[in-house]
């Protein structure tokens, strides 16, 4: 069993008021300084490390992103090698 390292973040409505948004496993999450981020896989290949906003959800091994990422944003557990 091979565990995945990567999660794409699905596409919201958002033309819709009621967007629900994405929960992604806790793992893809890391806080530096009080400050939560993900680290992202750009269409180039390179990284980068962006700021979100986060809010718990009812399964402790998943985290609510609430902001800083878009749909199609390809998040990974930790740096993709360049």
């Amino acid at each position: 069993f091979k565990q995945k390292t990567a999660y794409e973040i699905y596409q919201c409505d958002w033309s819709s008021d009621v967007c629900s948004s994405d929960l992604v496993p806790r793992r893809f999450v890391s806080t530096r300084f009080g400050i939560d981020y993900v680290d992202l896989v750009a269409k180039d290949g390179s990284a980068a490390s962006v700021p979100v906003q986060t809010a718990p959800a009812s399964d402790p091994a998943l985290v609510e992103i609430l902001s800083g990422v878009a749909a199609g944003d390809i998040l990974v557990a930790g740096k993709p090698a360049q």
